[in-house]
């Protein structure tokens, strides 16, 4: 909790604090060094621990934490993502497909490309592509490496579903974590920049 500059690793498991500490660590940065809560980052793995976080900071400090980035990895990347959505082919209202809307895209695309849903399902051709995306494996780098039957179907879908989400101003959940670094890579200025300088904090 008093921990101030510096990276730091706390290994504790369930039930043991972590959210106590994380929580009480952001109220010591805010009250004893000044720090301005839009500068703290606190990312977790569920709305749920990600609201709770945000009560107890409140009720430790007596006030909102206003402008803190507090929620979970999809709820930040999508945050980060409409502040810079030019920049991937978006506008910020893009909408976020839910794996249904997805399927339904690759299936689609799969027919225009005369890609037999019987040889390969549609279900897993995403499948694979969420995990070239969660890899950061773009579509050139997947192109090239793909020598297998299944590999080499995908290919050709994982390049025009990138095209589809693009023209239909949609994001799937992987693209809220993959679209994030790909700007912040690819853009000094964001990076420079920052949506807000942050301390990271990670639960």
């Amino acid at each position: 909790v008093l921990h101030f500059e510096g990276a730091m690793l706390v290994v504790a498991g369930a039930g043991s604090g972590k959210t106590r500490v994380l929580t009480t660590r952001i109220a010591h940065l805010v009250e004893h060094h000044g720090v301005d809560p839009k500068h703290i980052l606190a990312v977790t793995f569920t709305n749920k621990a990600a609201g709770e976080m945000r009560e107890r900071i409140a009720r430790l400090l007596g006030t909102e934490p206003v402008g803190m980035w507090c929620g979970t990895f999809h709820s930040v990347g999508a945050r980060m993502l409409r502040t810079a959505a030019h920049l991937v082919g978006r506008t910020p209202s893009f909408t976020i497909y839910e794996e249904d809307d997805a399927i339904g895209v690759v299936k689609r695309i799969m027919e225009r490309l005369r890609i037999s849903a019987k040889d390969h399902a549609p279900r897993a051709i995403l499948d694979t592509i969420s995990d070239a995306k969660n890899a950061l494996v773009t579509v050139g780098e997947y192109e090239a490496m793909a020598k297998d039957p299944h590999a080499r179907a995908v290919a050709p879908v994982y390049k025009e579903l990138e095209g589809a989400l693009r023209q239909a101003n949609a994001v799937t959940f992987d693209d809220l974590l993959v679209l994030p670094v790909r700007i912040l890579e690819e853009h000094v200025h964001v990076r420079a920049r920052g949506p807000a300088p942050c301390v990271p904090l990670l639960l």
